[in-house]
């Protein structure tokens, strides 16, 4: 759900299958670390995949791997200009491709971009087939670039985002990220077979609109989430030339306040949007609307953060093995939006609280609410566990397989040492199945942090990224694939 390639990269990757106890998989050691959220995976026959990496400490590159992690071939970036920086990868005619940028990335993580350049990669053996400079950019604001991959990973569109800040570095840091999150215009480039990008839509702004979020829709539509002047938060459906649907969310908040948000299409209706959205009213909210752009309708589901709330999910979300749910108060203080999905007619949310904490953050317990398509609650399920990060971060991760979610959990198991949550609800009877810790070598805990939100999921098991902050590796970087057993 992030829209950023975060630094937080994975040393070594596990593997775990889910019908059986023990692997037996010999060690694979790897030279590179996976990079990315779990949408920057493309998926091939066999369950083979390719994905962005970090081969050292100042080197990325791309890589082929089969579902045991074992590596087809590897293309890195070394000898390319220190500042360039991945922007993406997409399926793109039977290949892969790659775009950079010149990304002088500043305090406030938006990049300072003049060039884009494209690689495409010979998809089965990894060789260079043609680099090229897509377009060089001049103006005086800076720039958002994302790539735009449909459900099946090829490449749909480079959106280009034109902020309304100067790039005149100052004091006032709030001036700065207000003109940051405004628009001038935001182009969408199509990229041709001999890498000619041309902007295929170019939509203009006519007013001091906060960008908070966008999504690509199956169809090859845009969905983006603004602000307006009039302090209005809007979804837009942006197809060909212009704006297809435009629905105002029905959203009473402290305009005063941020707004942190989260966008899922419905695959199966794309013309259906999930909007999490955290904002402030008197409490702290969070809401989860349904919005139908066809219809122009909204249905949501609203939770005020307070300890009167606290202590009703305490009476009505279930544990494993139905133990009492405890909330922790602290915890409870800030509570986000970690993953949005459907299930059939169906939505899942899944919430995670936290606190900051010494120089860091403790991600707490989690919630997995399941609604019904009216946007009524069918139930929550509680996790109890601590993880204990440099920052706020996505812990749990999920995914629905048939009838079942699936999902992983970092916990800290003590001190210096970390654990890994895997657990199964049942969606059609909506019921626990598992809840348990992965071990390693008949061990619950490990020396390395596990990142949840890295998980790369396959039908019948998933990878898991072991590894702390890669300035901590030293210059060198190994993975390995271990053996691993649950219970």
């Amino acid at each position: 759900m992030k829209q950023i390639i975060p630094l937080l990269l994975a040393a070594c990757l596990l593997t775990l299958t889910v019908h059986a106890q023990v692997m037996t998989e010999s060690e694979t050691q790897m030279k590179w670390m996976k990079v990315g959220s779990p949408d920057d995976v493309l998926r091939f026959p066999n369950n083979e995949m390719v994905m962005p990496v970090r081969i050292d400490k100042k080197t990325y590159g791309v890589v082929r791997i089969n579902d045991k992690a074992g590596e087809k071939w590897k293309y890195d970036l070394k000898g390319r200009d220190k500042k360039d920086a991945m922007i993406g990868i997409a399926k793109f005619n039977g290949n892969i491709l790659v775009l950079i940028s010149n990304d002088a990335s500043n305090n406030y993580a938006y990049p300072i971009i003049s060039r884009i350049e494209g690689i495409l990669i010979d998809a089965a053996t990894g060789s260079v087939i043609q680099e090229k400079v897509l377009f060089t950019l001049k103006g005086d604001a800076y720039v958002i670039a994302k790539l735009l991959r449909n459900k099946d990973g090829e490449f749909q569109h480079l959106m280009v985002r034109h902020t309304r800040w100067d790039g005149e570095e100052g004091f006032n840091t709030r001036k700065i990220e207000a003109e940051i999150k405004q628009s001038k215009k935001i182009e969408l480039y199509a990229i041709a077979k001999d890498l000619t990008a041309t902007v295929a839509h170019e939509y203009g702004i006519n007013q001091d609109v906060y960008y908070y979020n966008s999504v690509v829709t199956p169809d090859g539509g845009l969905m983006v989430l603004w602000m307006n002047k009039g302090a209005e938060v809007v979804l837009e459906q942006f197809k060909g030339d212009g704006v297809e649907s435009r629905v105002v969310l029905p959203l009473d908040w402290d305009k005063k306040t941020e707004i942190y948000t989260a966008l899922k299409v419905n695959d199966d209706k794309p013309s259906q949007v999930l909007c999490g959205i955290l904002y402030k009213k008197d409490d702290n909210m969070i809401t989860t609307m349904l919005v139908d752009m066809e219809n122009k309708t909204t249905k949501s589901f609203d939770e005020k953060i307070n300890k009167e709330y606290r202590k009703q999910l305490e009476d009505q979300a279930q544990a494993f093995n139905s133990k009492r749910v405890i909330i922790e108060p602290m915890f409870f203080n800030e509570v986000y939006i970690s993953e949005l999905d459907f299930y059939q007619d169906k939505v899942i949310v899944i919430k995670e609280m936290g606190t900051p904490a010494n120089n860091s953050y403790v991600n707490g317990d989690a919630l997995i609410t399941v609604l019904d398509k009216d946007m009524k609650l069918l139930k929550h399920f509680f996790v109890n566990k601590q993880y204990r990060d440099q920052g706020r971060g996505e812990s749990v991760a999920a995914n629905v397989a048939g009838d079942k979610l699936r999902f992983v959990a970092n916990d800290n198991y003590g001190m210096g040492t970390y654990a890994f949550l895997y657990g199964e609800i049942d969606l059609k009877q909506l019921q626990w199945l598992k809840l348990t810790r992965i071990k390693e070598e008949n061990r619950e805990s490990f020396a390395t942090p596990l990142r949840a939100w890295h998980t790369i999921w396959l039908p019948n098991s998933m990878l898991l990224n072991q590894g702390g902050d890669p300035s901590m590796l030293g210059k060198k970087i190994k993975g390995v694939l271990n053996p691993a057993t649950y219970e």
